[in-house]
Formats: C-alpha cells, sequence, structure tokens
C-alpha cells in the first residue's frame, strides 16, 4: 500500500493536512486583549500592550502596541430575524505587516454560527461573536457602535488558531 492510499483510507486528506500545516506554521504567541473600540465604538480595539509577536507561514512578525480594525460594510452586517435571534462569527487577523482585518463567517442562528475559513496569508489573534435580539434592529456594520442595546457582542483572545 502507498502512502497515499494509505492516508485516505485513514480519513486523511490533503485539505485536512493542510490545514493542519496552516495551523502549526500561523501562530500567536501573544496575548492580545480584544474590546470595543476607544477612538470608534463601531470598531474593534486590538491592544497588546507593547509589540505582539506572531508567525504567518512559519515566519515571526510584529504587531503595533494598538490598532483599531472596523468591520466591511454591508458583509459584516446582521440582519434580525422575527423569530429567532441571529449571530454572525467574525476572526480578527494580522497580516504580515502587523495591520488588522475582521473576517466575516455566515449568519446563523444563535449558538449556531460558525468560524470562518481564513487564508494562509494571515494569523488569528482573537474571536468576536455579535448577535442581535429577536425581532431587534439589524446590526449594521457600517455605523452601529458595538456598545448599543440591540448587540450582544463576546470578545475572544485565540491562541494557534484554536476556534
Amino acid at each position: 500500500m502507498t502512502y497515499s492510499s494509505k492516508r485516505k483510507s485513514e480519513g486523511l486528506s490533503d485539505q485536512n493536512l493542510m490545514n493542519f500545516q496552516q495551523r502549526v506554521f500561523n501562530i500567536n504567541l501573544y496575548n492580545p486583549v480584544l474590546a470595543i473600540g476607544s477612538s470608534s465604538k463601531a470598531k474593534v480595539l486590538i491592544t497588546t500592550g507593547a509589540t505582539g509577536t506572531f508567525c504567518i507561514e512559519g515566519k515571526m512578525y510584529t504587531s503595533p502596541a494598538s490598532q483599531e480594525v472596523a468591520f466591511t460594510a454591508t458583509t459584516d452586517d446582521i440582519t434580525a430575524d422575527a423569530t429567532t435571534a441571529q449571530e454572525k462569527t467574525y476572526l480578527v487577523c494580522l497580516n504580515a505587516s502587523g495591520t488588522g482585518s475582521i473576517i466575516s463567517g455566515e449568519q446563523a442562528d444563535i449558538g449556531e454560527s460558525e468560524a470562518p475559513e481564513v487564508g494562509a496569508s494571515l494569523c488569528v489573534i482573537g474571536k468576536v461573536v455579535l448577535s442581535v435580539a429577536v425581532g431587534a434592529v439589524d446590526f449594521d456594520a457600517t455605523t452601529d457602535e458595538l456598545d448599543e442595546a440591540h448587540i450582544t457582542d463576546t470578545y475572544t483572545n485565540l491562541a494557534l488558531l484554536a476556534y
């Protein structure tokens, strides 16, 4: 039996191996604090206290001591539902220059949203889950402040892509 046929018979696929490699080589080596933005409450604040160290594809990089990252208009919106609370899971990532971005998952019923796929050129440093209540106002990623009454937000710091 060849290595290739053995892998497939044991349930390993090329995609599984690539996912594992990305998790090993894209590592967050510090503990950032994610919170509602201080200069704009519509953004996510990433604070490291000093520079943060992280790896992308096995290379080590540093991030600035703090930065605020905006959601993407329309793409990151959450539409309220008349019968079920809705949520989205967003991953907060850094690229090789240390610039933050937010990657949006799909909207789902509360408790059912999943983290989105992330490209190999990004390091995940945290997760934000936003939800809107039944029949509440939609979340407008362009204008809504994250401390508004119709939004529930949860921030989680992540390392090793553990989401």
